[in-house]
């Protein structure tokens, strides 16, 4: 199915568990119709052990996956996510990082190159079938009254924040039923 602009919403939420010191992680993302305003899918995942930044990163990985498994397509797609090392990773540092034959600042490859690799790829893949990526960075967790505010002055605004708290909700509960099998 071709959309002429799609959004993905997606993020990720860990937690230690503690005998073992590591971490348990959810990771969940919804794809929205931005011009015929409708949910195409929604989806969690968890994993143990992980980190929080590789489920930010996951999330979307997971978001372009499924489309591409339905041959669902965009001209646009709009990625929102409350983590800040996913956005400046995939738009800025990930072409720094190619360039540096992939090596951060300090000589290194950086964390989660293996995922860094795949949005690499999947930018790739876009650009040259015409489709437009715009990653953007937005804040989590707003109060009620914050929320209210940004409804009534800028319904669009409001639309990327409810589905990030969407996407955030879907990621704890699949962290928490992954943590409550752990624990059994």
């Amino acid at each position: 199915m071709k959309y002429e602009k799609i959004l993905i919403s997606c993020d990720g939420a860990c937690s230690m568990v503690k005998p073992t010191k590591k971490f348990v992680g959810g990771g969940g993302y919804i794809i929205y119709d931005e011009v015929g305003k409708k949910e195409i899918h929604r989806e969690g995942f968890s994993e143990f052990p992980t980190t929080g930044n590789k489920m930010e990163l996951m999330g979307f990985i997971n978001a372009i996956r499924y489309m591409e498994a339905n041959n669902i397509t965009a001209k646009k797609i709009r990625v929102n996510s409350d983590s800040q090392y996913f956005v400046l990773a995939a738009k800025e540092r990930i072409i720094k990082w190619k360039e540096n034959g992939w090596r951060n600042s300090s000589g290194l490859p950086p964390k989660n190159i293996d995922l860094i690799k795949e949005i690499d790829e999947i930018n790739q893949r876009m650009k040259k079938e015409g489709v437009e990526i715009q990653y953007s960075w937005i804040r989590a967790h707003l109060k009620k009254e914050e929320l209210q505010k940004i409804k009534n002055e800028d319904p669009e605004q409001y639309l990327l924040h409810y589905f990030n708290e969407e996407a955030d909700a879907i990621a704890v509960k699949e962290k928490l039923s992954k943590l409550e099998v752990l624990s059994n």
